[in-house]
């Protein structure tokens, strides 16, 4: 049974990663300059107004050239995180994640063999390339021998078609629309709870999905949160099998979450 269970869990948290940014476009986005003012003479009321829209423009123009200058930064500075031990770190999100002696953490080569790349191939420079050509790519997976957990960070490069995407809380909420569908079509015969929730990590209060479902009468709770930076994302997916986990709770797990 804890054999199956544990199976069972892998293939949970390796599908749900999956359907990261996913999404549709965020509707309600609007494009700066398409109202025009109605023909006629020109008077001193439609100058002052001339003038006034174009210094909206050039603040609108100077905001996005610092907000780009800023993304090239945090693109720049894109690369993998790193395990010291029991420690997962991760630089570009902030985070890290210290197990204990029951948690089993992916090696060089098992991380490898989930991307699909030999483990010489993937390196920090050529990231961004991979991210170009691929959905994802796997920077951790642990699983828990003892309370049925698992956790596993994946990178991936924001969808085209969500370039109005503001904020993590935007990418929660292009992700929930389809995440039941995503769920039952891998196999789930139930999901009772698909909702956007506020939990706490590393001492901030963040948007996440939160989900519960069935699998093989198996009972799941999934906790899915996002760090966007640029046109790329960091994405932690967290799953607890209930049958195994005695006294354990998703918070507890979500806890293990720390600033770096």
């Amino acid at each position: 049974m804890k054999k199956r269970v544990l199976t069972l869990l892998l293939t949970v948290v390796m599908c749900t990663a999956l359907c990261a940014c996913g999404g549709d476009p965020v509707k309600g986005s609007t494009t700066i300059g398409e109202e025009k003012s109605p023909a006629g003479s020109v008077t001193e009321s439609s100058v002052s107004e001339s003038t006034a829209e174009e210094s909206k423009t050039e603040e609108v123009q100077e905001s996005q050239s610092e907000a780009s200058s800023e993304t090239s930064d945090e693109e720049a500075a894109l690369t993998f995180g790193s395990v010291n031990g029991s420690v997962y770190v991760s630089d570009w999100a902030g985070l890290k994640v210290e197990f204990d002696e029951t948690w089993v953490l992916a090696n060089e080569e098992q991380l490898a063999q989930m991307n699909g790349y030999a483990v010489d191939t993937v390196t920090d420079d050529n990231l961004k390339t991979i991210l170009e050509n691929s959905d994802l790519i796997y920077d951790m997976y642990a699983q828990n021998l003892v309370n049925g957990s698992s956790m596993n960070v994946i990178y991936q490069k924001v969808n085209p078609l969500m370039g109005a995407i503001a904020n993590d809380e935007s990418i929660v909420d292009a992700n929930l629309t389809q995440y039941k569908d995503i769920l039952l079509g891998s196999g789930y015969q139930e999901v009772s709870v698909a909702e956007k929730r506020t939990m706490t990590i590393a001492g901030q209060e963040k948007k996440v999905i939160y989900c519960e479902a069935t699998i093989q009468n198996v009972h799941v709770k999934l906790v899915q949160f996002f760090y966007l930076k640029g046109n790329y994302i960091w994405c932690a997916t967290v799953g607890l099998v209930e049958e195994m986990a005695g006294e354990t709770t998703i918070d507890e797990l979500m806890a293990m979450f720390e600033a770096n």
